[in-house]
């Protein structure tokens, strides 16, 4: 297999939870040469938890810059318990490994757990390219992809001024089908106590981007008037015009409309891939074209453009509304005509 041109340091994949985020990651770790970490923020050892606060790194920048290249390389050099399947060949994976399904094992937590006894790199979240899977060095050769969900408009944009040269792929869902997967996905399954964490969380990241974006007073509500719903549906806003504001221009961004995508896969697979520097062969691509059939929840029942539709029939009325008075007077709602 001949080696591409070198790529950049890594690449990342932003977008808010239940908004196709996973499907992109599927597409790019379709390459045989991309090592993709699937939502390394949450694990909680990850050197992701040591940067600066959104004040700080406002005032302070600089201070950023080591803390982030802490978790680049951590993150790159490491695979994780939440990352995904190991189904497509890999330069840095023993092809015998991958034939045997031995390279999935460790993402296995049933497997992983008794190959904790054996092994200690595996009791922690995140390890080392396991010998008898891969080969930690080539690993180092791969092109690594980070998919950070939610990740802060302040983070982007401090990552806009001072690494400019970073792929970013931002995914946007239409607020109506956000909320409609992110109710019967995840919202639904949470206890109360749970619920009421989620709450906080996003009225404080509302009250954050207020203070540090003072642009938005007047457009979003007091975070601490709203429930839990709608400040998902108004951080849904904020970050990703804000985000969009900001990078529209730039020249290693890309804006991928989920409703779009779902349209024809192949032909944003190959303007990301383009982006990213990856060559895109007739394997990848049908390799690609596969994974439209599944998610990261099993076999689609339904083709993607239903699925993309399915909150227009399935939604309540109080949350389609929500949607409209989220998306009125926004740069983005032309992009839901």
């Amino acid at each position: 297999m001949p080696a591409p041109a070198p790529f950049p340091p890594y690449a990342l994949i932003v977008g808010n939870g239940r908004s196709g985020t996973n499907w992109l990651l599927s597409m790019v770790a379709a390459s045989p040469y991309t090592h993709c970490r699937n939502e390394p923020h949450d694990i909680p050892s990850s050197p992701f938890h040591q940067l600066p606060d959104a004040v700080t790194l406002r005032a302070n920048p600089d201070l950023m810059a080591d803390r982030w290249q802490a978790f680049v390389t951590w993150t790159a050099t490491h695979m994780g318990e939440r990352d995904p399947r190991l189904t497509s060949p890999k330069v840095y994976l023993h092809p015998l490994a991958q034939q045997l399904g031995l390279a999935d094992f460790p993402v296995r937590p049933k497997i992983r757990q008794a190959l904790k006894v054996a092994m200690p790199s595996l009791r922690q979240a995140e390890w080392p390219v396991p010998w008898w899977i891969g080969n930690q060095s080539k690993l180092a050769q791969a092109y690594p992809f980070f998919k950070i969900n939610d990740l802060r408009a302040w983070i982007i944009k401090w990552l806009l001024e001072y690494q400019p040269e970073i792929p970013i792929l931002h995914i946007v869902r239409h607020p109506g089908g956000q909320l409609n997967s992110g109710i019967s996905r995840f919202f639904k399954h949470l206890s109360p106590a749970m619920l009421e964490q989620e709450l906080h969380l996003y009225r404080g990241i509302l009250t954050t981007a207020l203070e540090v974006d003072p642009h938005w007073q007047g457009i979003i509500p007091d975070p601490q008037s709203l429930d839990l719903l709608e400040a998902v549906a108004w951080f849904w806003r904020y970050n990703n015009e804000e985000t969009y504001a900001l990078a529209q221009t730039h020249p290693h961004y890309t804006c991928i409309v989920y409703e779009n995508l779902v349209q024809d896969p192949l032909a944003y697979a190959r303007q990301i891939y383009d982006l990213c520097g990856l060559p895109l062969t007739p394997e990848v691509e049908a390799y690609i074209m596969e994974g439209t059939k599944t998610s990261v929840w099993g076999k689609l029942e339904q083709s993607s453009v239903a699925v993309a539709d399915n909150w227009k029939t399935k939604l309540k009325p109080e949350y389609q509304a929500l949607a409209d008075r989220v998306l009125e007077g926004s740069a983005l709602a032309s992009w839901w005509p």
